[in-house]
């Protein structure tokens, strides 16, 4: 039996659903989200694994365990939490570039999300909704995801109280200071996440030093988007159409509200999307 299986089988028994992860892209190679609710079967992954024998082995995390894992993309992002913040002793995984911490959360493991310190170093908080890589896949680099914490058990991490306990110095995304706009009720009794920001966030609160429309109704300003010194307001927005472009940043195309939030904070499409959403009315009345 070869590790990967192997070091599934040992996980479905600790009660872990697990799934084959695509060992370039780190993308699931089939449907998980029914394992949030069930446990795959051995079997199931045995035929996984004859499907795909050079798989990396993704967990979910959040529903089994109240497991969460704080993926620090950067090492310097680590050692800035590490040093200041008061955490018991855990499973400390090493990625390619840098580290999963894992632990238990007797509260519950709440929603996901991206932790940012007054740095600019980002965390994510990896917990309901969302996966990790774990050893022994092998990175796309070539390097391995290796344990490097003494706990040899990687089944039973530290248990905290509280996600927000451990944070130290880092901090949950905040409402931007943008008037909400309560959508409109759909008639299925919800709202899209794309379609529950974009009822309640407005390109132009995004926006400074705004001039005049012109002939086509829109609104020159200067862009928002960090490291373009526009001296010559290249950017501009419809406010109605909800639209916006600029020469330098934008190219042909024109961007959305969740386009240009994700530009200007240094985040993913899908990124921005998580963070806007949980700061929707939708959103808020959603448990964590």
């Amino acid at each position: 039996m070869t590790d990967i299986l192997h070091q599934a089988f040992e996980y479905i028994e600790a009660g872990y659903a697990v799934f084959p992860v695509d060992r370039q892209t780190k993308k699931p190679l089939v449907r998980w989200s029914e394992y949030q609710k069930r446990l795959p079967t051995k079997r199931e992954f045995e035929r996984w694994f004859k499907m795909w024998p050079k798989c990396n082995l993704g967990l979910i995390t959040g529903y089994w365990g109240n497991r969460v894992v704080f993926d620090f993309d950067e090492k310097d992002a680590f050692t800035q939490w590490a040093a200041t913040t008061d955490f018991p002793p855990t499973l400390l995984i090493g990625t390619s570039r840098g580290f999963h911490v894992h632990f238990t959360v007797a509260g519950g493991a709440g929603k996901s999300f991206i932790a940012k310190h007054p740095h600019g170093d980002k965390l994510e908080v990896k917990a309901l909704g969302n996966f990790v890589v774990v050893p022994p896949s092998i990175h796309a680099s070539g390097k391995p995801y290796l344990v490097l914490s003494a706990m040899d058990d990687v089944y039973s991490p530290a248990a905290i109280p509280s996600v927000d306990s451990v944070l130290g110095e880092f901090r949950r995304p905040v409402p931007p200071q943008l008037p909400l706009i309560l959508p409109p009720k759909p008639t299925n009794g919800r709202l899209t996440k794309t379609a529950a920001i974009k009822a309640t966030f407005r390109i132009e609160n995004l926006v400074k030093e705004t001039e005049k429309a012109d002939g086509r109704g829109r609104i020159l300003a200067k862009c928002p988007i960090h490291g373009h010194d526009d001296t010559h307001r290249s950017f501009w927005f419809h406010p109605v159409d909800q639209v916006c472009a600029c020469s330098k940043c934008t190219g042909q195309g024109t961007w959305d509200v969740i386009n240009l939030y994700a530009a200007i904070h240094g985040l993913t499409n899908a990124q921005a999307i998580d963070e806007l959403y949980q700061l929707t009315p939708q959103g808020l009345k959603e448990p964590r």
